[in-house]
């Protein structure tokens, strides 16, 4: 069948690379392999596939360069990571620093925070409204805990701090892109 040609010529692709980096004296770290297989609804899931007598683990979703995939394309266990990093960053700003001023806060946010929220959002940007509220929530509650700013609606406290949403930054980085 379709199914079975395709598994076979990958597993082929997946033995000519083994053997170019035998020739070429480099070495694959196995346990760094895994099988992820992105929309593949129809074919044979439970193909395994071999390298160097090793099975290749299948999985539902991988890193890699720090972005988290789901075989659905799904970036939400991604957003989750981010998150968590920012929000841990975001509590280790308020208890080191006692300042609050909306100067230093700013800055803490622009250049703390964002960018652990930003970081290739041109790849992983989310798609659902919960990933993308997981991710402004962090922005918003950040700039309620700013002195004088806890009463001000996030708009009101966006236009005194002079920034824009994470979504709009993604939207212009899409753009630029």
């Amino acid at each position: 069948s379709k199914e079975l040609a395709f598994s076979h010529d990958l597993q082929l692709d997946l033995c000519s690379v083994l053997d170019w980096t035998k020739t070429w004296q480099l070495s694959v770290n196995l346990n760094k392999c895994n099988v992820l297989k992105l929309g593949f609804q129809g074919r044979d899931l439970n193909h395994s596939y071999v390298l160097d007598d090793s099975n290749i683990e299948n999985v539902n979703s991988c890193s890699d360069l720090g972005i988290v995939m789901s075989s659905n394309l799904n970036f939400s266990e991604h957003c989750g990571k981010l998150v968590s990093a920012a929000s841990r960053k975001v509590g280790l700003t308020y208890r080191v620093f006692s300042s609050r001023s909306k100067k230093f806060m700013i800055d803490m946010l622009k250049g703390q925070i964002r960018p652990v929220l930003e970081s290739n959002t041109e790849i992983w940007s989310p798609l659902n409204k919960q990933d993308i509220d997981r991710i402004e929530n962090v922005q918003r509650s950040f700039t309620k805990r700013i002195n004088g700013l806890w009463n001000l609606s996030y708009r009101e406290r966006q236009n005194f701090c002079e920034i824009e949403t994470l979504e709009m930054r993604r939207l212009k980085r899409d753009l630029v892109l």
